[in-house]
C-alpha cells in the first residue's frame, strides 16, 4: 500500500526574485505601450530585489532621494499595484 505524503508549498526566496522580476517585466511592458519607456529605463530599472521576509519582498534603490522620486512619480503605487 503506497503512503500518502502531505506535501506543503513555502515560498522561497528565489521564487520571489522570480515574481519580483516577472512583475518589472510587465512594468517595462506596460510602460512601453504607454509610452514611457524613458520612465522605466530611469526610475523602475534601477529598483532591485535584495531579499525577503515571508511574503514581503525588499527592494534596494540608489539613494534616499531616488526613492522619494520614486515614490513622487507615482511609480511605488504602480509597483503595488503589479504585484498584487
Amino acid at each position: 500500500m503506497k503512503k500518502k505524503v502531505k506535501v506543503i508549498y513555502t515560498i522561497q526566496m528565489a521564487t520571489l526574485k522570480v515574481f519580483w522580476e516577472e512583475a518589472k517585466k510587465q512594468i517595462k511592458e506596460d510602460y512601453e505601450n504607454e509610452s514611457k519607456i524613458e520612465e522605466y529605463n530611469f526610475w523602475i530599472h534601477m529598483i532591485n530585489f535584495i531579499s525577503s521576509e515571508g511574503t514581503t519582498l525588499n527592494l534596494s534603490v540608489p539613494s534616499e532621494f531616488f526613492q522619494s522620486q520614486v515614490t513622487k512619480k507615482g511609480h511605488i503605487a504602480v509597483i503595488k499595484e503589479k504585484l498584487r
